[in-house]
């Protein structure tokens, strides 16, 4: 599964292997307006993953792609089979119909397969297969794995994970991952029915006193006051 494009159009190309092993292409061109709703409007503000899918394909200086190993997913190839046949169907409200069924087919495409992403490689950005597995994990444990574990998961040195993750994002590990908490922390303090504890939590602090410190050295105010400022 690829997707590539331009400013003004998005490509998902697909190849379908029969039983006789003849190999069907096919092509589905979205509007660049469409997929920015059916999916950049599918990724979480604070996804790794979903800043370094941008700058693959908003780069200006190489074939601005995606590419996921979906392998014979019998799921996502009905999905994309129905979209080409409502392309045809001449019955009402055919547009609104594939574009709901592509939404879905985004969503399904990243909760299976987002860590399996290839990005082109250039000067600048020198992207490894492995990196989707490794960000995509760290985006999913950042709030109870250290540098350690996350190396050891991966198969590489401590060492070696920092320059990935520096070399990638900017930041050092320990920079990325509080910034993720901190993130996820204000998210979730908008939901006034969740405890401070709940919150703190779920953002990997061990008492409520540790991540209030880390929030008001992070935003310059109290997790309550924050809050409060909130509503």
């Amino acid at each position: 599964m690829q997707l590539a494009g331009t400013q003004k159009v998005k490509t998902v190309s697909w190849l379908s292997c029969s039983h006789a092993d003849v190999t069907v292409l096919y092509y589905y061109m979205l509007r660049s307006y469409t997929f920015d709703r059916v999916f950049w409007n599918q990724l979480p503000s604070d996804s790794l993953m979903a800043g370094f899918f941008r700058l693959s394909l908003n780069h200006k200086q190489h074939a601005a792609y995606l590419h996921f190993q979906t392998g014979s997913d019998a799921e996502i190839a009905r999905l994309l089979e129905q979209i080409a046949r409502e392309f045809t169907n001449p019955e009402p409200y055919g547009e609104q119909l594939m574009n709901a069924l592509m939404r879905v087919f985004f969503v399904l495409l990243l909760r299976r397969y987002e860590g399996t992403a290839r990005l082109p490689r250039t000067k600048e950005f020198q992207w490894k297969h492995a990196f989707s597995a490794i960000f995509s994990y760290i985006q999913q444990h950042y709030a109870d794995r250290t540098l350690a574990q996350v190396a050891a998961e991966f198969h590489y040195s401590e060492r070696q994970l920092s320059r990935i993750v520096e070399t990638a994002t900017g930041e050092s590990y320990a920079q990325l991952t509080r910034r993720l908490r901190m993130e996820r922390a204000a998210a979730l303090l908008k939901l006034r029915e969740l405890r401070l504890e709940t919150v703190s939590e779920t953002c990997g602090y061990a008492s409520v006193p540790s991540f209030s410190r880390a929030f008001q050295d992070w935003y310059g105010t109290t997790p309550a006051k924050y809050r409060r400022e909130q509503s």
